[in-house]
């Protein structure tokens, strides 16, 4: 689908994934493994999570990313994680608190994420159902939607109030020719 830029004050993207519908019944199909537990850390968030690898989805993700995204976003892009992180919040479920994403790291294969990438499987309405940064509050979400984000910005999110918020969160991970191996690590 065609990127619309976050905002001005947020380095960002909207994205509508353009799937068939065996690719769309496969993603919601991950809803349904119900391989939930809940969070560690539950006074910083509500909802349920899963953490799966798919390498499948990620080399799809990686190339529809490079036919949407902006070349200045894509310099020195090297791929989707395929590590990704389901998450599951019924109305009412506490929001999950602001914070900044941990950045995926790799000093042997010199790379690193830039980008938080989160797709969302069920659309719906929330208070906000995303927000990144002070200014940029999101209140609804249509399903296959992907959002991506400098993964530097705070972000928080809160429960759809019309069904479950279902999304999946990764990172666009990039090669850095600074990045440099320390065997000390």
């Amino acid at each position: 689908g065609t990127p619309t830029p976050l905002g001005k004050s947020v380095r960002g993207y909207s994205i509508p994934l353009v799937a068939d519908a065996d690719t769309r019944q496969r993603l919601l199909g991950l809803d349904a493994l119900d391989l939930y537990v809940p969070p560690l850390n539950a006074s910083s968030r509500g909802g349920e999570r899963y953490i799966f690898h798919a390498a499948r989805l990620a080399e799809t993700l990686t190339t529809a990313l490079r036919a949407a995204l902006p070349a200045k976003v894509l310099d020195g892009f090297s791929h989707v994680n395929p590590v990704f992180r389901a998450s599951r919040f019924a109305p009412g479920d506490r929001k999950f608190k602001r914070h900044v994403d941990t950045p995926y790291y790799d000093a042997a294969r010199k790379q690193v994420s830039r980008y938080t990438l989160l797709l969302y499987l069920t659309g719906g309405r929330g208070n906000p159902t995303l927000q990144i940064g002070e200014d940029l509050a999101i209140t609804h979400i249509d399903a296959m939607t992907c959002v991506v984000f400098d993964q530097s910005l705070a972000h928080e999110g809160s429960a759809y109030e019309d069904g479950n918020k279902v999304f999946l969160r990764t990172e666009l991970v990039f090669t850095e020719p600074h990045v440099t191996h320390d065997d000390k690590l």
